[in-house]
């Protein structure tokens, strides 16, 4: 009888807990950006949308504090169906995540997560155009997690990032070059994955 109701007392999320998730989000972003080669240097501001394939791997540290990395991949939304550039994104990053609900099957934490990005432009036209740079991302996020059995489940997530580029160098294929720098947020970052617990 007392195994039994262990059993039932049991939360999904533990210390000791492994899990893995891959998922797939949308993001909206709100960009900055300044031309240094200009004196002085000229800025401006846009508006941008990506398609996020990200991985995390978690590990229980506390019944109530789970630490972690994370892979992402992001692949930027043109605005013109016909054109051929192309802008992507890679992030490597830490987090650390508070789980504020845990029951038998539902898991609700916030988390906080830090890393490297690599940010990638290719124009891919007669002007030969490619943008490259490196920087760090934050990220505040609040995520749940549903359990269909013991093993399985899925995950939502919702994002607030921020990115900042201090050198991106632009070239293009008569020589010229540009140094800029780059900062974004979203301000609408929303998706959903699988996830898959080791123990």
């Amino acid at each position: 009888m007392s195994s039994l109701l262990a059993q039932d007392k049991k939360k999904c999320f533990e210390k000791g807990t492994m899990v893995i998730e891959p998922g797939i989000g949308l993001g909206l972003y709100k960009i900055t950006f300044t031309d240094k080669s200009f004196t002085p240097p000229v800025s401006g501001s846009d508006t941008a949308g990506a398609v996020l394939y990200p991985i995390g791997f978690e590990y229980g540290v506390l019944d109530w504090l789970g630490c972690g990395g994370k892979f992402s991949y992001s692949n930027y939304i043109e605005g013109d169906s016909a054109s051929a550039e192309k802008g992507t994104g890679i992030d490597l990053g830490i987090f650390v995540r508070a789980h504020a609900l845990r029951t038998k099957r539902m898991d609700m934490f916030a988390g906080l997560d830090f890393g490297y990005s690599h940010f990638a432009y290719d124009a891919n036209d007669g002007s030969g155009g490619i943008a490259r740079g490196g920087g760090t991302f934050f990220s505040f996020n609040l995520n749940s997690r549903f359990y269909f059995g013991k093993k399985w489940g899925m995950r939502l997530f919702y994002n607030f990032d921020f990115y900042n580029y201090p050198n991106i160098i632009i070239e293009d294929a008569f020589g010229n070059s540009a140094d800029f720098s780059l900062k974004s947020k979203s301000f609408f970052l929303l998706g959903a994955g699988l996830m898959f617990k080791f123990k």
